[in-house]
């Protein structure tokens, strides 16, 4: 477990400036367990975390933009110290998801988090 003594016995998430990860591999290969578990660790060490398929993230997005409420879809998920986003491949490449898509990810480098 990641921990930071801050004085409370608590600790604290510690503070990354970089915590992009990006990994590949063929299907099947336990990517999906693995940044389970890593999510997992991390809320159990205090941390907001978000796991979600990165298709369903991107509908929701792309939802929240037809509802002229894209900006706002996005500051919600600042609440999390970390997204992880499963089967990030599987997303078409067509546009208007790829779009949604790196208004988060530019939204995020922007405060260095991921």
């Amino acid at each position: 477990m990641l921990r930071i003594a801050d004085g409370t016995g608590k600790g604290s998430p510690p503070q990354i400036p970089d915590t992009r990860h990006y990994d590949a591999g063929p299907p099947g290969g336990g990517k999906s367990h693995l940044g389970a578990a890593i999510g997992l660790a991390l809320v159990e060490d205090g941390w907001r975390v978000l796991f979600a398929r990165t298709t369903d993230l991107v509908q929701r997005l792309q939802m929240a933009r037809r509802e002229l409420a894209l900006e706002s879809a996005i500051a919600k998920l600042d609440r999390y110290d970390l997204l992880i986003l499963d089967d990030i491949t599987y997303v078409s490449k067509d546009q208007a998801e790829t779009s949604v898509l790196f208004e988060l990810i530019a939204s995020r480098s922007s405060d260095a988090r991921c």
